[in-house]
């Protein structure tokens, strides 16, 4: 197994576009970790969000059992393997179902963190397994309610001096 040290990037192994104070965080330095690294964390640096799961709030007695059939898929062929069929326990097509949880952000999580999660939530529109076959579609009904402050917003839009263009 490859130490956790050897998968971030290294300060005296860095190309020039890792330069970038941004990517310096305090206490850890020998690497430099990205800024999305910096939030949901890498190998050497923990995370500083935390996602509860997801519970679904229906009455178990009211969810109808159903079975999905599928068929396995050969990728290098594109066609149906033989003798592959299976059932997939899903929820019945067209049900809604209402899940709720919550969302921790760490005293230490920066705070440019919140319109990029924000961002992200706008563009997640499926969940888990067999989402081009139809499951795990979802909609919000409502996103965090993170307060997101226009220094935020600048220093994502700066970027860095040796960012692409």
């Amino acid at each position: 197994s490859p130490s956790p040290g050897n998968m971030v990037i290294r300060r005296d192994k860095e190309p020039n576009i890792f330069r970038r104070s941004e990517y310096e965080v305090s206490g850890y330095n020998e690497t430099y970790h990205c800024l999305i690294s910096q939030i949901f964390g890498d190998p050497v640096l923990p995370s500083r969000v935390i996602f509860e799961d997801l519970i679904c709030t229906e009455d178990p007695e009211n969810l109808a059992e159903f079975l999905r059939p599928g068929v396995t898929i050969n990728r290098r062929r594109g066609t149906a393997e033989e003798k592959k069929l299976y059932f997939l326990e899903s929820s019945p097509p067209h049900v809604s179902l209402r899940f709720e949880g919550q969302i921790h952000l760490l005293p230490n999580c920066p705070s440019y963190a919140k319109p990029l999660m924000l961002a992200g939530f706008k563009h997640i529109h499926a969940l888990g397994g067999s989402k081009s076959a139809g499951l795990g579609w979802l909609s919000w009904e409502t996103l965090p309610n993170f307060e997101v402050t226009d220094a935020d917003w600048d220093f994502l839009a700066k970027g860095g001096e040796n960012a692409a263009n």
